[in-house]
């Protein structure tokens, strides 16, 4: 997996850092052409040695001030534009992607990052080969397959020995493998002896690829089935399931066959604002309206450019999301994982909505319910005060049968997660109102609003919390509230 003329991998780094290691590091400069080894250098605790990244590099966002050292031929109109454009240069034998050779070598790079699993979603191995074969001092160039889970956390393991971060790596793996073994608890507990839900996970929308490697395998982990492209076998004595084949198109009416349970739409590349737009056209179709899931409201959308399709640490999460999802498990799936849920009447009559600005869509992360529905009805009211009287952190909305967050357990979180859940008591504080448009909830009663953190809000590490005084009951309540929680003991 390393090339590179005689170069070979860095020694492992010691768990005593001594001034020699100190000084190697100093030494060591990583280019990433590749976001799921961006992650993962992330992820170890090398975030510091990187000095240029991929232009599909975006996350954390403490690396986007780094040098873009590659581009992409074609740019996104639409699916199907997409997919004939990639169809035609591939036929013709030419690249999809361009390395700015010039710039690389100008940053004298030890050591690059980079794939050969598939020669479309990034810049690949005989590219990153090519661009730096005239160069006076080849950097290693450690190239990252992953088919499955397993392999993934073997790929941080290699990065991390690389990198000479062999300690950080393996902690960081122990981590993931404690979330990893957590999932797969959940489900044993909620097994009741029926058949596994038929997952259709939808990677491209015109025409409609399937997933494939290893998400049929995270789906069944979680307690589901992925019957259009299952894993090939399980791993011998260990609950992980086997890499299935590539991502393939099939035709429609394959899918209509299938009759899945639970639909995932989570398009290889796309964020979710293109994931909506290009899902639209798909859900005015005959075909799909006319699918069970889609019917029952069992229709998700995944953020694709960020979640899943990117061979990382956050498939962890990405795990999480579905033994939460396929188990009746909401508390399971992370606050931040970016997915929400359509029903079928929201896509079908496109109707306006107070909560969403016009825009269809169902439950979200957190398991909360926004739909295309008029305010509250009297009934849903009834139901909702029940819970609340009898301390119930949910209940059913009785019009679409899903299960709605109530304010209590909103509470227990300590801060508006960003999904504009229903009852959100913290003024839909941390909603991104430029994706979302503007604020529906407010704030009832004085209370402490905490803002989201990590680096997506503070690059730098450096977060400031502003006490604006006012000498009322709210400026006390939260100089209280800041005494009894220190920011240097704040997540």
């Amino acid at each position: 997996r390393v090339r590179g003329g005689d170069h070979q991998l860095m020694p492992r780094t010691q768990s005593s850092r001594s001034l020699s290691t100190i000084l190697y590091w100093s030494k060591m400069r990583v280019v990433s052409f590749l976001p799921s080894a961006t992650e993962i250098m992330c992820a170890v605790g090398g975030g510091g040695l990187m000095v240029g990244r991929s232009h599909e590099c975006d996350f954390p966002a403490a690396i986007t001030h780094l040098p873009t050292l590659t581009g992409q031929v074609h740019a996104f109109e639409s699916s199907r534009q997409m997919n004939d454009a990639v169809s035609a240069s591939l036929a013709a034998g030419k690249g999809l992607y361009t390395i700015d050779s010039a710039a690389v070598e100008a940053l004298r790079p030890k050591l690059i990052l980079t794939q050969s699993l598939c020669n479309v979603c990034s810049v690949d191995l005989g590219i990153v080969e090519r661009a730096v074969a005239g160069m006076e001092e080849p950097p290693q160039i450690l190239s990252l397959n992953p088919n499955s889970l397993r392999d993934i956390l073997d790929d941080m393991l290699a990065v991390g020995e690389a990198a000479g971060l062999s300690a950080e790596a393996a902690r960081e793996v122990a981590s993931l493998e404690r979330r990893i073994q957590a999932c797969l608890d959940a489900v044993k507990a909620n097994r009741n002896g029926g058949p596994p839900k038929k997952v259709a996970f939808v990677e491209w929308l015109d025409p409609i690829f399937v997933g494939g490697h290893w998400t049929p395998a995270l789906i069944e982990m979680a307690g589901g089935c992925h019957p259009l492209n299952p894993p090939t076998a399980h791993a011998s004595g260990a609950e992980e399931a086997a890499a299935a084949g590539k991502s393939f198109a099939v035709p429609t009416q394959q899918l209509v066959d299938m009759d899945p349970d639970i639909i995932i739409v989570c398009p290889c590349g796309l964020d979710m604002k293109a994931t909506m737009k290009e899902a639209s056209a798909v859900f005015r179709s005959d075909w799909w309206l006319g699918l069970r899931a889609v019917q029952a409201g069992e229709v998700v959308l995944v953020d694709g450019n960020q979640m899943f399709n990117r061979p990382g640490p956050r498939l962890v999460d990405g795990l999480e999301f579905l033994t939460g999802l396929l188990n009746n498990a909401p508390e399971l799936i992370p606050s931040t994982f970016p997915w929400q849920k359509w029903t079928a009447e929201a896509v079908e009559a496109q109707l306006p909505s107070q909560i969403s600005n016009g825009r269809p869509e169902g439950e979200e992360a957190g398991g909360d319910i926004l739909t295309c529905y008029p305010p509250l009805s009297a009934d849903i009211e009834d139901v909702y005060q029940v819970a609340v009287e009898s301390g119930a952190s949910t209940y059913i909305d009785p019009s679409t049968g899903y299960s709605v967050l109530t304010e209590k357990h909103l509470r227990g979180r300590g801060h508006c997660c960003g999904n504009r859940c229903r009852h959100c008591p913290y003024g839909h504080y941390n909603v991104d109102t430029s994706l979302w448009g503007p604020r529906r909830n407010r704030v009832i009663t004085p209370m402490h609003l905490d803002p989201m953190r990590g680096p997506a809000v503070s690059p730098d590490g450096q977060e400031v919390t502003l006490l604006v005084w006012t000498g009322g009951l709210e400026s006390h309540l939260a100089l209280q509230t800041l005494r009894v929680e220190p920011l240097s003991h704040r997540s």
